[in-house]
């Protein structure tokens, strides 16, 4: 199921804005600047279903998650002591000059770098790196293989650190922020469909809509210094799904429901960043 993440990493990128301070649209690959109060929503017609009692059709479309969820394994979803191939990397816009800097190769088309020296006394971390990316940034998704019922758990917890800079006044969005990182759990609304051979791998939203990529999301300080570029020292983020928002003009069906996560990701809208995630659980 790698595919589905590497899949989404093309389509995000093409359509996409980037980042997210909580009504940002994309799972790092749409678009945002917003703030965190900010919305999305959908209307019905109203019309009544003609059985003479005027509620309407309430039916939903169909979903890639219809009759397709199940349970994670554990609440453990990810660590770096070994390899994964659930991570990728993406840059919302790779034709704007920026440069990756971890992994060493600079390609996205490898995974996040392994680094020495893990949160909470593990021996690994992912690490992400890059400059220069004056459009919408870059960030890392972990894809959860398939729909998840995640019913279960209240939220998301890891540890994060490192920073986020702008690169200048015509830096994209112009409302980006030092050391801003936003948490995302990417739905099956929002997820772009990918058609390989007939067959959707992707989501549930038409990517020519241009209200994909926008999913549920937060922002979170990171504790590092940009100036200086020193990651700081880990922090421990419990981030409740309840605190989650869905920017203005996302796709209908984009919020979290608790059994449509595919993808959990971090998107720095800011040009410059290095970012390490660690140990990630739900809870």
């Amino acid at each position: 199921m790698a595919l589905l993440a590497t899949s989404l990493v093309s389509l995000g990128c093409a359509s996409g804005d980037g980042g997210g301070d909580g009504d940002g649209d994309g799972d790092g690959d749409g678009d945002g600047d917003g703030d965190i109060g900010a919305t999305g929503g959908g209307a019905g017609d109203g019309d009544g279903d003609g059985d003479g009692d005027g509620d309407g059709d309430t039916s939903s479309p169909p979903s890639v998650c219809d009759d397709a969820v199940s349970a994670p394994a554990s609440a453990q979803v990810a660590n770096a002591e070994s390899a994964d191939p659930n991570w990728d990397i993406y840059t919302s816009t790779p034709a704007d000059g920026g440069t990756i800097t971890l992994p060493e190769s600079g390609s996205i088309d490898d995974p996040p770098a392994f680094v020495a020296d893990g949160a909470d006394g593990t021996d690994q971390a992912i690490a992400y790196a890059g400059a220069g990316w004056f459009s919408y940034g870059a960030g890392i998704n972990y894809n959860l293989e398939g729909c998840k019922d995640l019913t279960a758990y209240t939220g998301v917890k890891f540890y994060a650190k490192g920073w986020t800079k702008t690169t200048g006044d015509d830096q994209l969005p112009a409302t980006a922020m030092d050391n801003r990182l936003s948490f995302r759990v990417i739905t099956a609304g929002a997820h772009g469909m990918i058609d390989m051979d007939g067959v959707n791998v992707g989501g549930d939203c038409i990517p020519s809509s241009g209200k994909c990529y926008m999913p549920p999301q937060i922002n979170i300080e990171l504790p590092g210094d940009p100036e200086t570029m020193d990651a700081g020292e880990w922090t421990l983020y419990e981030i409740k799904f309840t605190d989650l928002v869905v920017p203005a003009g996302a796709n209908p069906g984009s919020a979290f429901s608790g059994t449509n996560a595919m993808l959990l990701g971090w998107h720095s809208e800011p040009g410059n960043f290095e970012i390490y995630i660690d140990e990630v659980e739900f809870y």
